[in-house]
């Protein structure tokens, strides 16, 4: 009786020894913690979005004695107008205007007394975020070339749509006879983010 008692007690020892370890584990697990933290980045790159096209119609240029019709001389807008939406997501953008003289291709019989080539100015307005409106011009008549660098408009441009407006205006007349075809010419328009 005595030697199964024994044999009993060392088995419950052994089984306590060998939960301890065991418990001691798992109230270090509990009683501990780790934190931190996570950095999240994004970035947005400057740009502008959206597209820029059409035709401004200016219809019959010659008046009743051949040359230019005065009524298209007016600082008016004359003919249609053509409106643009362009986004850019930056608040100091610039836009850059030039624009080629409308010409027939047409070489004058007598260059003294015929033209070919009409000038004119290119106009553009940008409504603006302020809310406002920016305006830009370029002559034709004397032109060296597209503007360098752009014109600061000044505030961000409105997101709302069709915020461009693109016109002609102020034809210069001369005392000539405009030769007859097509005339045509070309206004170009760049708007950056800065």
């Amino acid at each position: 009786m005595r030697m199964f008692n024994s044999k009993l007690w060392l088995g419950a020892a052994s089984l306590a020894i060998c939960l301890a370890p065991v418990a001691s584990h798992a109230a270090a697990v509990a009683g501990g913690q780790v934190s931190g933290q996570v950095n999240v980045n994004g970035v947005v790159t400057a740009s502008c979005s959206g597209s820029i096209a059409g035709t401004i119609q200016l219809g019959e240029l010659d008046g009743a004695n051949g040359q230019l019709d005065p009524s298209f001389t007016t600082n008016t807008t004359h003919g249609n107008t053509v409106q643009a939406s362009v986004i850019c997501n930056s608040n100091a953008p610039t836009v850059t205007i030039s624009a080629t003289r409308l010409d027939d291709g047409v070489t004058p019989p007598d260059p003294a007394t015929y033209t070919s080539t009409v000038d004119y100015t290119a106009r553009i307005d940008i409504a603006t975020a302020t809310p406002g409106t920016f305006t830009a011009t370029y002559p034709t008549a004397g032109a060296g070339g597209p503007q360098s660098p752009g014109t600061a408009i000044g505030a961000a441009l409105s997101a709302a749509p069709n915020n461009i407006t693109i016109s002609v205006t102020s034809l210069v007349a001369v005392a000539k006879v405009l030769t007859a075809g097509s005339y045509s010419g070309v206004i170009s328009v760049t708007i950056s983010p800065s």
